[in-house]
């Protein structure tokens, strides 16, 4: 349905299963069959490796919409959502608890789990306004710019910086 909307969609799937994990790797295969089957292979890319944060970041500042769709409703946190709101992505996500944390005061877009209609009508209405994407955008990366490690880094220098100053003890300016 969103490809016959957008015929110049393309899906990335990143990442490997964890080796351990036969049930992933299983589910994995079963995904790409059934791409297959849909004749749907110009639109859905498998980029089934580890991925380091530079390539996974090349791919979110790439993005038009990162989609974070867990069936599990303890999924406790997840990276690459953390990683596409300093990216700056429109985010679409089910209701897991990192995702409604992150996603809140309209950063992203929140669907019930297992609600493939409103996933699909979602993203079709994404895809069509630009406007309304470039809002979510706008609002990830205001939120998780902060977050990215070098600001985090930068911010517990500057705090036993801080420290260090109001204890008497030498202080340094380099950073590595």
């Amino acid at each position: 349905e969103i490809v016959a909307s957008h015929p110049r969609v393309v899906y990335y799937i990143l990442g490997a299963p964890h080796p351990a994990n036969q049930q992933a790797k299983e589910y994995l295969v079963a995904l790409q069959h059934k791409v297959r089957q849909l004749k749907l292979t110009g639109h859905v890319e498998f980029v089934s490796r580890f991925l380091s944060v530079k390539e996974i970041m090349h791919y979110l500042q790439a993005t038009d919409i990162y989609i974070t769709f867990y069936h599990d409703p303890d999924q406790a946190s997840s990276g690459p959502l953390a990683y596409a709101l300093a990216a700056g992505c429109c985010v679409v996500s089910t209701p897991y608890m990192h995702a409604r944390e992150l996603l809140a005061h309209d950063r992203g877009v929140i669907l019930p789990f297992g609600d493939s209609t409103a996933l699909i009508k979602t993203l079709v209405d994404l895809l069509s306004d630009d406007k309304r994407r470039q809002k979510y955008k706008q609002r990830a990366l205001a939120y998780g710019r902060p977050t990215a490690w070098s600001h985090v880094g930068q911010s517990y220098v500057k705090m036993l910086t801080s420290a260090a100053i109001r204890t008497g003890l030498p202080t340094s300016t380099k950073t590595t």
